[in-house]
Order: C-alpha cells, then structure tokens, then sequence
C-alpha cells in the first residue's frame, strides 16, 4: 500500500493578506467618492444641458434639399463673363471653383513640378486678369465675378 506524502500547512501570507485588505480599501474609497461627487454634480450637469438651445433645423427648398441662407453654399448672380465660363447665372463659391478646376485639370495648366501652381491659358487668364496664380488665390481672383444682391 501506497501511503501519501503529507503536505505541510502553508501560513497564510501576511503581506499578501495586508495587499488585499488594502485594495478592497481604496476600491471602496474609490467608490464612495465617486458616488458622492455624482450625486454633487449630477443634478448642476442636468441644469446646464436643460438650457441649451435645440438646434437649429436648414431650411428646405422647394425640392427638400437644404437651401443654404449665407457663406460658401448661397447662390449669388455671377457676372456675365464667369456665368458664360460655368454655364450658369446663379452658382455658389463651391460650384465656381469647382468648375474651375475641371477646366484646369481637362486643360493640363498645373505646373508639373509645384501643382500648386497654375499657369492660365488666354480664356481663363482673361476671365481672372492674371497669367499665373496659385490654388490658394482662385477664391480671391473669382470675388470680383460675384455681384451682391441688395
């Protein structure tokens, strides 16, 4: 008959004992600060979102889409040399420009080693009055071609 070898008791480990009485410590400190700082703030966070403005629903046009009121996106009279370029009257900033650029690209006149540069041919170097320009100042050649409502 086999007899088995005893094994002797281990006692528990002190410090390891100590290491987890400490842990439950901080997690329930932890916990009761966090509660108590929620039930602090909770109620001023509500208050202040409470306050806020809904906002503000784009207003539709006759086909549903969004109508843009102002900036970039507002349709505006163009004058007769940029409407006869687009092919429009009316256009946004967005619309122009893009329409200038697929004149640029189907053109080939970026500057092949800065394509940041651009080198206009007489139909656009006449509608912009320049010869060469870079793709930061399309916006400001094309303002002139804007005419203001009043």
């Amino acid at each position: 008959m086999e007899v088995e070898p005893e094994v002797p008791e281990v006692p528990e480990d002190p410090v390891g004992a100590l290491l987890d009485q400490f842990d439950t410590f901080v997690r329930e400190g932890i916990n009761k600060r966090m509660a108590d700082a929620r039930k602090k703030f909770e109620p001023k966070i509500r208050k202040l979102v409470s306050k806020r403005k809904p906002r503000r629903k784009a207003a539709l046009g006759p086909d549903g889409k969004p109508v843009a009121k102002g900036g970039l996106m507002q349709q505006q009279q163009l004058s007769k040399e940029l409407a006869s370029f687009v092919g429009k009257e009316k256009a946004s900033r967005t619309e122009v420009v893009s329409a200038l650029w697929v004149y640029i690209k189907a053109k080939n006149l970026q500057d092949a080693q800065d394509k940041r540069q651009i080198t206009l041919d007489s139909k656009l170097g006449k509608l912009l009055g320049t010869e060469h320009t870079d793709m930061w100042r399309l916006q400001k050649l094309v303002s002139p071609h804007f005419i203001k409502a009043k």
